[in-house]
């Protein structure tokens, strides 16, 4: 069996985040075993100890990032006014609920206070027939409500998925008179190529069909009407709604072949040998430019470190296969925010990839003889293989 260190790494800082937001509230703890693990890690030379040494390190830095980001957001959320002021946001994403009203998450900031403040905006009734997108500024006067602990363990935990997603409070506004758009002729290039594409697609389909593909292409679902959104959950598909692993993945292959034939085609002989670590690089500047296209969603970004990693082979001499991948990328994610441990989006989506990693190692052996008694049937095992080992590792969550 191959030795996976990465794996390591990422349940010690994983337990290390978990740890501090649930059970630990010293910091000077953590500071101390922190200091020891470094000095056995340097002056120790016995291996298992050097290795003991690095993991508890790992699990320290997670639980002091942890520590700091949840007393940053709750000093944060203390400030928060929650009597009826003016407020001037931003708005970051809009989202079209089912019956019509739009949830919208913006940075915010109220009268007198210096800190900005991550909201959601719920808009209803005429509130919610106004014309505001992405990126749009607004001012409205309102009273912000903070999150609350769940009466019983079966009630939704506001206040936890306010931690995980770095949400102070929310909001609920009905009448648009409430409302007012601030307007700005310089946008940002980002938001210039987001309205020529919507334009696009509009001036040459319909409206569901154009607010289909701007769903499926940039995840974003503010044109699809009522009968769209209960048609993709009835069908339980609206995944694919959002921007994830679907999308890059498909993208960043045909960028890569795409750019890595051209290459061969147009360099000359002496330097043939830089065709694929070129396309590689220049796959993951596009994952990049997606992602930061798309608005930067989660789903998004950990499909990207993901990709850029599994590209690392054609630019370092190392050999990192998918399993590597996903445990380098989520170690990652959780060093740069603790709080995508508490995120059921991340859960899931690791248990299902690492299900699907985990059946194609297992059965690789298995069906190697039927691979050449029948492609079909090879494909279609493969497949069955993949839903299932998908469904098992996502519902044991």
């Amino acid at each position: 069996m191959k030795k996976r260190p990465a794996a390591f790494i990422f349940l010690f800082c994983s337990l290390g985040a978990l740890w501090a937001f649930y059970y630990s509230k010293s910091l000077l703890t953590y500071l101390v075993i922190l200091i020891i693990s470094i000095i056995v890690l340097f002056l120790i030379k016995k291996t298992i100890l050097r290795i003991t040494a690095f993991l508890i390190f790992c699990f320290c830095i997670s639980s002091i990032h942890a520590l700091l980001y949840k007393k940053n957001y709750i000093n944060i959320t203390q400030n928060l006014n929650t009597n009826n002021t003016f407020f001037h946001a931003k708005i970051n994403n809009i989202y079209t609920n089912e019956d019509g009203s739009k949830k919208l998450l913006i940075l915010a900031k109220q009268d007198n206070k210096p800190h900005i403040f991550n909201l959601i905006l719920r808009l209803h009734d005429s509130a919610s027939a106004l014309k505001i997108d992405a990126n749009d500024e607004i001012t409205f006067k309102a009273k912000a409500l903070t999150f609350t602990k769940p009466l019983s363990a079966v009630h939704f935990n506001e206040l936890q998925y306010g931690l995980s997603n770095n949400i102070h409070g929310k909001i609920t506004i009905k009448d648009s008179f409430l409302i007012e758009k601030i307007t700005h002729h310089k946008k940002s290039l980002l938001l210039t190529l987001r309205e020529n594409l919507k334009n696009k697609l509009l001036n040459y389909l319909t409206i569901k069909e154009a607010a289909l593909l701007i769903a499926l292409i940039i995840g974003e679902n503010s044109l699809l009407d009522n009968e769209q959104m209960e048609t993709f959950k009835i069908i339980g598909a609206q995944h694919l709604l959002a921007v994830s692993g679907l999308q890059v993945s498909m993208l960043t292959l045909f960028i890569y072949f795409i750019i890595s034939s051209l290459l061969a085609l147009i360099l000359p002989r002496s330097i043939i040998h830089k065709t694929k670590p070129l396309a590689c690089i220049t796959a993951i500047i596009f994952i990049w430019f997606f992602v930061a296209l798309c608005g930067f969603p989660k789903s998004a970004i950990r499909a990207a470190f993901m990709a850029s990693i599994l590209f690392l082979p054609n630019l370092i001499v190392r050999k990192i296969d998918i399993f590597d991948s996903l445990y380098a990328s989520g170690c990652i994610l959780i060093l740069i925010n603790p709080a995508y441990i508490l995120d059921l989006g991340f859960l899931l989506s690791y248990a299902c990839v690492f299900g699907l990693t985990q059946a194609y190692e297992l059965s690789k052996n298995l069906l190697k003889p039927l691979k050449n008694y029948s492609l079909v049937l090879f494909y279609a095992v493969s497949l069955f293989i993949s839903i299932i080992s998908a469904d098992r590792k996502s519902t044991r969550l």
